[in-house]
This record gives C-alpha cells, structure tokens and sequence, in this order.
C-alpha cells in the first residue's frame, strides 16, 4: 500500500485495472487473483518470488520498445529506482495488502501494569516510561486533589457586568448600540478578590 500500490495506480491501472472497457491483454493487476492469471499473451504476469519468470517484470526492464511497460502512449515512465523496487517487491512474494478502511481492527497487547497502576491506560504509559527509563512520580495526595478541585470550581474566567454605550452617528436606540463590559480575573494573591473590572 505505501510502495507499490501508488506505482501501479499511477502507471498500470489504466489500462490493467478495474475499468473492463479501458482493460488491454485481458490483464488485470488491481487484484492478486487476477495478476497471477495469463493474460490474452498467455504469460503470467506475476509468478510470486520469481521475478525472472514474471512477465511484468520483463516488460519493466526490457528496451524493445514494442514490448516495454508502461508503453509510450501512456507516457507514463517508471525510475530505475522505482523498476527495483517493483522486482524485490515480486521476489518477496507479491503481497497485496487490503486497503486500511477495509482491514479490521486488531487490539494492541496490553503491556504489563506498572506497580500502582489502575487501569489499562497507566499500563501502556508504565511501559513507555520504562523504555525512556523514567521513574514515575508520586500519586498526589487526596489533600491536595481536592484542594485543586475548589480552586478549579470557585474560579470563574470571564464574567459580564454592566453595559458600554457606543456612540454612533445615527439615531438608533441606546439598547442596540450596548455591549457587555468584560471582566477579566487576575491571578489571586492572598486569598484577596479574584476579579478586576475594566470598561
């Protein structure tokens, strides 16, 4: 799917792919079954692990003009790096890989839980600390969850008040020209008022 499909897509699968009416050879390469079939040559293009016996690979490397693929109408070329990599792909077995929307989903192995771990999420994180060797920190206590919690709870960010008229040049009614003056909080320093007003 990453280094083969997009070369195919883009060079064979006009006239080698889905579309019956555009096929040529009686050669399909979209799909394995059909790839490792004879086309109307009677070569098989595809012989999985023997790129030498593999027609496709043959009409990849050959300099006959009449024969070469992609032929020149097309004008599509492959890269000698590209042409390489299709022969090794042949030679490692030819695998097509469904595409991943269609793939179902496979469950991750669940790594060991870590000393004071909970739940399956503390497993995977327990096991990314130990491959950076890092020592995780301490549980907070209760105390001071909860004293978070209040501060988090009891303070508000933006508050609205009173009304800013807006002059204008028209005649039009105070109401429609009034906007919410903003109160903006500023850190608390002593347990003193959280809130300043502007506007």
């Amino acid at each position: 799917n990453r280094d083969i499909r997009p070369i195919m897509s883009d060079t064979c699968f006009h006239c080698h792919g889905f579309d019956s009416k555009a096929r040529k050879g009686e050669l399909r390469l979209d799909i394995r079954e059909f790839a490792l079939k004879a086309g109307k040559s009677g070569a098989i293009a595809i012989v999985p692990g023997k790129p030498d016996e593999s027609e496709i690979i043959k009409r990849l490397f050959t300099q006959d003009e009449d024969d070469v693929m992609p032929n020149k109408e097309s004008h599509k070329t492959l890269t000698a790096a590209q042409k390489e990599l299709f022969k090794r792909w042949v030679a490692q077995g030819a695998v097509y890989e469904p595409h991943w929307a269609y793939k179902p989903l496979d469950a991750p192995i669940v790594p060991k839980l870590p000393e004071g771990g909970k739940n399956p999420i503390d497993a995977f994180v327990g096991a990314k600390l130990a491959e950076k060797k890092i020592s995780p920190s301490s549980e907070a206590s209760k105390e001071r969850v909860t004293t978070a919690t209040k501060i988090s709870a009891s303070s508000p960010i933006v508050t609205t008040s009173s009304t800013l008229s807006i002059p204008t040049s028209r005649s039009t009614s105070s109401r429609a020209n009034s906007w919410p003056a903003i109160s903006y909080l500023t850190p608390p320093k002593n347990n003193s008022s959280l809130a300043g007003t502007i506007g």
